[in-house]
């Protein structure tokens, strides 16, 4: 298909009014008490779209309601302002406050009539025809009289197949963003429930598990990386009978993703070539005064310094094991799909070998802006940066519009000067709970008294981490559960201050953080491509619907594809 720019006057198009085009249906039904019929509402129309994508049943309805047919157009009436129009591709009945539109086959084809409503022009007409306060509402008689210049019957079809094309993009985006967004929240109570486990250190006895039938590899979630030493494989050599041996050393080989050194070199037990020199204290804690540890004892030291779950079915090893500092499960938990041990919390459940603390615990400095009015300070065309709650998004900065202030305010509010790796918190109004990291490009802005700065201690928490936290469930819960609602609902630095927050191992932190930046790229990448695309509808339904591009070949080529 080519699309052309035109000069010329569009002299094959004719001035009509809608109800040339197009009638209503004036059939009404009462509803099934079945919910035999597809049930389509105002909620069920997405505003500017053309496509339905979602529907009920009659069954629970009460009213009497419009009857539709496949191709008819939906308009939804109240509100016109929401841009509600909609290509029927079933039949069904809706709701009163959808006109049923049947085209007239010989002047509109019923897919470019419904792209027709969508037009500026139609909407403004729709809108300055309403009625009503609190329920606004335009009505055929109205609408009816809106004229506009209409091409010729092939050429509508030519121009909604080109908008069709396109809204079919939108719609694969907007199906991933969704699918994005579910994978983002799970990722992120997933990771906030258990963490990132690096991997497990099978203790020899697990092996015995894997051949006995009791634990089966396939159970673990995939991309779990087990981990040996050269303790396990001199054990299993030592297994008197052969054929289990053979079994125990190929369940071994299989399972096993590396072998490991122990993290101590005991004399007459450890390799030379697989063992290093250890502290001796966690050695020492873990093996105690009984020398029948000493295996078991540099199977759980080399866990613990690897960063490994240590699994084993040996409940006084695990004991030991926790007691140093490193983390052990058994086989029971291990079947439950828990690859660490946990513990419930004011927050939820986290893993056992991480904290919780308050915010204010861990900051050096928790402040917000205040309002320039309030100090006769007025915005102007450039100076120092004035961060608004409407800049603070969930997850990112939304620098598109900003303002900015005189020096001399900036010299005045120098407690709420932003640096690189500040954390904002909206506290005020319907974005309350938004946060984002601040980053160089604004390094010596302020902000208004509407965005809460969290300057955390050195070495304390990953401020992505933080971020992470508070944009997860169990930090939203937190924010709503304290915000006082009064005129504007609101969040008070005593409150930023309380919240409580998990605090794993650095090395943990920054590697959640990673994590959940890799998914929400994925998604910015994603709801980018899907706002260009809805971009490029809105400027060719105008640009087609005005005739300022035309449409030379009139048959939709197989080939043409919107990329």
């Amino acid at each position: 298909m080519a699309l052309e720019a035109m000069d010329e006057p569009l002299m094959d198009w004719k001035e009509r009014a809608l109800e040339e085009l197009c009638s209503p249906r004036r059939e009404l039904v009462e509803p099934s008490s079945t919910g035999a019929n597809r049930y389509v509402g105002l909620e069920h129309i997405d505003p500017g779209s053309q496509r339905i994508r979602r529907w009920g049943n009659d069954g629970e309805l009460r009213s009497t309601k419009s009857r539709f047919y496949v191709g008819d157009v939906l308009y939804g009436k109240l509100r016109p302002y929401l841009d509600k129009a909609a290509l029927a591709d079933f039949d069904g009945v809706c709701s009163t406050d959808i006109i049923p539109l049947r085209s007239h086959s010989e002047m509109a084809d019923p897919c470019y009539l419904s792209f027709l409503l969508h037009m500026a022009a139609f909407l403004a007409h729709a809108v300055a025809t309403t009625s009503g306060v609190n329920h606004p509402r335009t009505s055929w008689g109205d609408i009816a009289r809106f004229s506009y210049p209409i091409p010729p019957h092939p050429e509508q079809r030519a121009i909604a197949a080109v908008l069709s094309k396109i809204q079919a993009a939108v719609e694969v985006q907007d199906k991933l963003v969704a699918t994005l967004k579910e994978l983002k929240a799970a990722t992120m109570a997933r990771l906030f429930r258990e963490g990132i486990v690096k991997g497990l250190m099978f203790d020899t006895n697990v092996f015995d598990d894997l051949i006995d039938g009791r634990l089966n590899i396939a159970v673990l979630p995939k991309g779990t990386k087990i981990y040996a030493t050269h303790i396990q494989m001199d054990e299993i050599a030592r297994c008197s009978d052969q054929e289990r041996r053979t079994r125990l050393q190929e369940v071994l080989t299989d399972s096993v993703h590396s072998q490991l050194p122990t993290a101590s070199f005991v004399i007459g037990v450890s390799r030379l070539d697989q063992a290093r020199l250890g502290d001796g204290n966690t050695f020492q804690n873990l093996r105690g005064s009984a020398a029948r540890n000493t295996h078991d004892a540099l199977i759980a030291e080399t866990a613990i310094k690897e960063g490994l779950v240590l699994v084993t079915n040996d409940k006084d090893l695990r004991e030991r094991a926790r007691k140093a500092g490193g983390e052990s499960i058994g086989m029971d938990d291990l079947l439950a799909g828990k690859l660490r041990p946990s513990k419930q919390t004011e927050i939820g459940e986290i893993p056992e070998s991480w904290e919780v603390v308050r915010l204010g615990e861990i900051a050096e400095l928790i402040t917000k802006g205040s309002s320039p009015n309030w100090q006769g300070f007025d915005y102007c065309d450039s100076g120092v940066l004035f961060v608004r709650s409407q800049n603070v998004g969930p997850g990112e900065l939304l620098l598109s519009e900003m303002a900015y202030l005189p020096e001399e305010f900036n010299r005045k509010e120098r407690r709420s000067i932003l640096r690189p790796g500040d954390v904002l918190i909206n506290i005020v109004g319907a974005s309350i709970g938004r946060a984002a990291v601040a980053d160089s490009r604004l390094h010596g802005a302020n902000i208004n008294q509407a965005v809460a700065l969290v300057r955390l201690t050195p070495n304390s928490l990953n401020p992505f981490f933080l971020m992470s936290f508070l944009l997860s469930q169990a930090g939203l819960n937190q924010m709503h559960r304290q915000k006082k609602e009064i005129a504007r609902a609101n969040l008070s630095l005593e409150d930023v201050g309380s919240f409580l927050v998990p605090v794993p191992s650095r090395i943990e932190q920054d590697e959640i953080a990673t994590a959940l930046e890799a998914v929400g790229k994925r998604l910015l990448t994603a709801e980018q491509r899907r706002d260009s695309l809805k971009s490029l509808f809105s400027s060719m339904l105008h640009l087609l619907m005005t005739g300022q591009v035309r449409v030379s070949h009139l048959e939709l080529m197989q080939t043409a594809r919107i990329t």
